[in-house]
This record gives C-alpha cells, sequence and structure tokens, in this order.
C-alpha cells in the first residue's frame, strides 16, 4: 500500500513521513530527496541541465541552485522547461525505489511535494496532506533556510494553493500546532487501515467471482 504524503513548502511534510514510517515501519521513498541527488555532483540529470539552461547554471560539477532558483521563480516558462528537464529522471528512480520498498514492506511511504496534478496521483493508494496556514509556512521557511520573505513567498506563489492541496487528500493532516499532532497521527492511521481491510476484501471478493 502506498501512502503519498504531500503539502506546500513549509508544512513539514518531512516530519509527518518519519513519524508514519516510524508507527507503520515503513520505508520512504523522498521526492525531493531524490530531485537533490540527481542534480548534485555526479548526479544523472547534470548533463541534461547543462545543456538546457547553458552551462552557467552547473557549479562545482552540480547545478546552482541558487542561480536556477533565482530563474525559475522570476520566469514561468524557464520553471516548466527545468520540471520537463528533472521529469523522466525522478520517475524512473521513484519507480526504482518504489518497487524495492514494495517487496520489504506492507506499507510504503512517498514524500512527494508535487503530487497535485501529478501522474503519481493515479499510482498511490492513499493521499495525506499535510496543511498549515500560510504565515506559519513564511515563518518555518525563513527560520529553517535564512530566506528573505519575498523569497519566500515567491516559492510560495509557485506552488498549487492549500485548497488544491486538500482536494487530493483522502486525509487533511492539520501541522500547525504540537498539541493535535499524535492526534492527527492516530487518526489517519485508523483511516489507513480501514482502506486497508477494504482492499482486501476487494481483492478477495473480485478472485473468488473470477474462479
Amino acid at each position: 500500500m502506498i501512502i503519498a504524503i504531500t503539502g506546500r513548502i513549509g508544512s513539514g511534510k518531512s516530519t509527518v513521513s518519519k513519524e508514519f514510517s516510524s508507527r507503520l515501519q515503513a520505508p520512504i521513498v523522498d521526492a525531493d530527496k531524490i530531485a537533490k541527488e540527481i542534480t548534485s555532483f555526479g548526479g544523472d540529470a547534470v548533463d541534461a541541465i547543462s545543456i538546457k539552461f547553458g552551462d552557467s547554471f552547473i557549479k562545482d560539477g552540480a547545478m546552482d541552485r541558487e542561480k536556477m532558483r533565482n530563474l525559475v521563480f522570476s520566469n514561468p516558462s524557464a520553471k516548466v522547461m527545468l520540471e520537463a528537464t528533472l521529469k523522466p529522471y525522478i520517475k524512473n528512480k521513484i519507480t526504482q525505489e518504489l518497487n524495492e520498498a514494495n517487496s520489504k514492506s506492507k506499507y510504503v511511504i512517498l514524500d512527494i511535494p508535487l503530487l497535485v496534478g501529478s501522474e503519481w496521483l493515479k499510482k498511490v493508494d492513499f493521499v495525506i496532506t499535510v496543511d498549515v496556514t500560510e504565515s506559519i509556512q513564511q515563518e518555518r521557511i525563513h527560520k529553517r533556510n535564512g530566506h528573505s520573505y519575498d523569497t519566500i513567498n515567491k516559492m510560495m506563489n509557485a506552488q498549487p494553493s492549500r485548497n488544491q492541496y486538500k482536494e487530493i487528500a483522502n486525509y487533511v493532516f492539520d501541522n500547525s500546532t504540537y498539541e493535535s499532532f499524535d492526534s492527527h497521527i492516530l487518526k489517519c492511521i485508523n483511516k489507513i487501515q480501514e482502506m486497508k481491510k477494504w482492499k482486501l476484501l476487494f481483492y478477495y471478493t473480485d478472485s473468488i467471482c473470477i474462479v
């Protein structure tokens, strides 16, 4: 059973993913981590980035993240081109890691920020959207990365809206306060396990009908 955990930047997806991984004994396939790996020194996508954007966007054998960030947040077409360039590399790596994880565990966590409108939405069994207010997003990103609020707002505006993330969710995980964190974990796990029971029931019912 593939559980997708998604949400806007600064919502706390990684923290939530780690907690579900621990509770369900499920490996994590981290799309953000994969994207960083393929654009780092020796990464599979570095040459493709150089061809599409030029050598000036490569620094010390890796994608110059700051320069690329400044470009894509000021130029929507560049953002589209970057996503198209990275997509096949990310897809191949996610598929590979999911296949490996599926053979070892009943549950797999797919930590994926860009799930809205993605082909992965049809390939997962349960979607958890981690949600916080925009003001909390801003403060968490500023504290974590030290970005200016202008840069943070550009990053947030480049993503789908909170409502778009909520619309694809089987469970909306309000991560605004630490006090409600454990309660949301338990409620969500119960819902996941209930869905798993129904999936097994439909599977065996279909098998009996086929026989």
